[in-house]
């Protein structure tokens, strides 16, 4: 069996589709795409790879698709779906250099479209842990927890987006810890 050559860190899901092995993975062109900014972490970097779909067919076919063109890392996927066919996951990127603007993003495996949620320049995002509303609820029916590190005011926040509109304003996390501000008892609660 011959597989495209490539690298990954991170892996989001990994399910049978028709007789065929399917793992949706971060693919890297190259292990020094990764690993060389990783060790250098002092300096400004982009780490990210693509979201991509790797899929072994019956014959021993191996073929690797990207989902998009973006870089990202730390992909989830609602863990109720893991080891099963699931239609969103959910990713961060990961840029460190000065002016940069890190994002939560959805990406649709179906169609390939994402929706991101865009932090300020030199935030940095943890990964984005999905949270269903009930066990009954939508595949996207949650919301996506992250720890955000705001780098204006030097602290990191919990960031609660709701997971069907990530670029919608997400619920504050008033009161807990790291989270508090003088104006956080006005926020909405999550629902």
């Amino acid at each position: 069996m011959e597989c495209p050559p490539l690298m990954y860190v991170h892996i989001n899901n990994a399910f049978e589709d028709r007789g065929d092995v399917v793992v949706d993975l971060v693919r890297y062109d190259d292990y020094h795409d990764f690993f060389d900014p990783a060790r250098d972490f002092r300096a400004p970097a982009v780490i990210g790879g693509y979201a991509s779909r790797l899929r072994v067919s019956k014959g021993s076919k191996v073929t690797v698709e990207d989902f998009s063109g973006q870089r990202t890392e730390l992909p989830q996927h609602i863990w109720r779906y893991t080891s099963r066919t699931y239609r969103y996951g959910y990713h961060g990127t990961l840029d460190s250099r000065p002016d940069a603007s890190n994002r939560v993003v959805k990406i649709d495996t179906d169609t390939g479209r994402h929706l991101e949620h865009v932090f300020e320049p030199g935030d940095a995002v943890g990964e984005p842990i999905s949270v269903p509303r009930s066990g009954t609820a939508a595949e996207d029916g949650g919301w996506l927890l992250t720890v955000v590190y705001l780098a204006a005011e030097h602290r990191s926040a919990l960031v609660v987006p709701d997971a069907r509109d990530p670029p919608a304003h997400p619920s504050p996390s008033p009161g807990w810890t790291g989270t508090s501000s003088p104006d956080s008892t006005a926020a909405s609660p999550v629902e």
